[in-house]
């Protein structure tokens, strides 16, 4: 595992020297042939028809794959300007991710390609990263152009947020068994809201603004696929759900979950699989300042008391913790959402997936076939697949770490491990 670390810490020195030796190159190259000219042109409102650069990707590299996607992971040739008529005409074409500067989007390699499909990847920023060639860089200024003449999903969209490590990939693949849903497994540029979130870097309004025109091109008009709603799996944060309800009031929002105990023990092994999050846990062992930080970040002081006691099943339950307790105060008490269990999915697919699509006002019809989504691996094509995940041994909760988990939980009225998890607000249970 280590090993492993060292090796991509080592590429990732490599990487960031052979960017910057290019980025050097093409600065002065760029310059000369009248590109830079264009680039700064390309911002102004009376060239917006020529506002889209087209960049051949040639080399790419992340630290962490399932991390977010940015422009300095890529290394890029300049192709041509393009009017941004050309994202809109091409489906195969998709929003990748977002900055201060630039919103990016994605070529498939071949038209045609729906890239949010899970045959591509259970992650839809893993698979632009595998099966797309080119980027096309626009404005931000002239994003919100862009999505202003796109306009607002002419269906509905359905919210997904979740604790993680809990079935919301399957529950997105449910949906999309039924083909007549677009479902979107954890977008990246949603990712931008929540990192502006967190670190309070802009007013609430600019932000409701970026996640609307986000998601009007997340959900992209699909003509070939003709969907009744749009399925969006959030990364499982609950903190944005605020800004997304700000920008969609009249959209559904699901918060999913399952039993502490099995969320744990499988982000345990996930950790794993994770670059940054190895490097975090070991880090973090080993450091006290920065367990403070961090227990202190989610109002869990009491858990300073655990003697520096650290690992990753302890990690996992903070974010169940954090999005559990987010959901009660901010979600289910403030906002119309509803929760859904994966216990009561397993226990009795046809009835949960029933009261979901009454939710979601889909036509029972469709009921038979969603439960085709049931049979596979919705992340068989991802670095935390199930077969890649079982060469990690599931370990069992030891005493201190029930005890730190079980403090966490009473301090914020969640059951206990062992306990019934039951959340007010959730509509798949029977009884």
């Amino acid at each position: 595992m280590y090993q492993t670390i060292l090796s991509r810490i080592l590429k990732l020195i490599g990487f960031e020297i052979a960017r910057f030796v290019h980025g050097l190159h093409q600065s002065i190259t760029w310059r000369l042939n009248g590109i830079r000219s264009q680039m700064q042109n390309a911002k102004q409102p009376e060239f917006y028809d020529r506002c889209a650069q087209v960049l051949d990707i040639r080399l790419f590299f992340a630290f962490d794959p399932m991390g977010t996607t940015s422009r300095r992971h890529f290394i890029c040739s300049h192709n041509r300007f393009e009017n941004p008529r050309y994202i809109f005409e091409n489906e195969h074409v998709t929003l990748m991710s977002i900055d201060d500067e630039y919103a990016m989007f994605a070529e498939a390699s071949s038209k045609g390609m729906h890239l949010w499909k899970m045959e591509y990847s259970g992650f839809m920023k893993l698979a632009q990263v595998k099966y797309c060639n080119k980027l096309i860089l626009i404005p931000r200024n002239q994003f919100h152009r862009m999505a202003d003449e796109l306009g607002d999903p002419k269906v509905p969209i359905i919210f997904l947020f979740s604790v993680g490590r809990c079935g919301s990939t399957l529950m997105t693949q449910i949906m999309e068994s039924t083909n007549h849903c677009v479902s979107i497994s954890e977008p990246g540029p949603l990712n931008y809201i929540l990192e502006k979130l967190v670190f309070q870097e802009e007013p609430r309004e600019n932000l409701t603004v970026a996640c609307r025109d986000i998601v009007r091109w997340i959900c992209r008009p699909c003509p070939s696929c003709n969907p009744l709603v749009y399925f969006i799996k959030v990364n499982p944060w609950c903190h944005s759900l605020p800004v997304v309800y700000d920008a969609f009031p009249s959209s559904k929002y699901l918060f999913m979950y399952r039993n502490v105990t099995d969320v744990i023990r499988s982000f345990d092994k996930v950790a794993k699989e994770f670059p940054s999050l190895i490097l975090a846990s070991v880090i973090t062992r080993h450091s006290s300042y920065l367990r403070g930080k961090f227990f202190t970040k989610f109002d869990m002081q009491e858990c300073l008391k655990s003697d520096g006691l650290w690992n990753d099943q302890i990690g996992g339950a903070v974010f169940y913790v954090a999005n559990c307790r987010f959901y009660l105060e901010n979600g289910y008490n403030v906002l119309p959402i509803s929760a859904i269990r994966y216990e009561d999915i397993m226990s009795d697919a046809v009835h949960a997936i029933r009261i979901i699509f009454d939710y979601c006002q889909l036509p029972a019809s469709l009921i038979e076939a969603a439960l085709d989504g049931l049979r596979t691996d919705a992340q068989r094509n991802t670095p935390i697949s199930i077969s890649r995940l079982k060469k990690h041994t599931s370990l069992e909760l030891d005493d201190g770490t029930k005890r730190l988990v079980n403090t966490m939980l009473q301090h914020f009225s969640l059951p206990l491990i062992g306990e019934d998890c039951l959340l007010k607000g959730t509509i798949t249970n029977k009884h």
